[in-house]
């Protein structure tokens, strides 16, 4: 008699993933994590959990999690200056505060 295929017992599969992909995720992922709490108390694994991807891709790509956080930081800055140009001049205190600031 054939054992049961049900999968239930299975390890849950990931689909394949660029690279850029991968980093995208880990990036966002982080940036959630911090706005719950500070980079210290967070993990590697559970970024990459929040991710969907390998805890391994953090070294991989980034070199570490003190990279990533670098990473995480250019992001935030990059978003902050893409904000501040497209946001007409004299306008800017009528803007709601964006959190992802905070985080810089």
């Amino acid at each position: 008699m054939a054992a049961s295929q049900s999968g239930g017992n299975k390890p849950k599969r990931r689909s394949p993933i660029t690279r850029a992909e991968g980093e995208r995720r880990l990036i966002e992922a982080a940036i959630e994590l911090l706005h719950e709490r500070p980079f210290s108390e967070v993990g590697v694994r559970e970024i990459a959990a929040r991710a969907d991807v390998n805890h391994g891709f953090v070294h991989t790509w980034f070199g570490g999690k003190g990279a990533l956080l670098s990473r995480v930081v250019e992001v935030l800055l990059e978003r902050l200056a893409e904000s501040v140009r497209s946001t007409p001049a004299g306008s800017l205190a009528a803007q709601p505060f964006d959190p992802n600031v905070q985080l810089v």
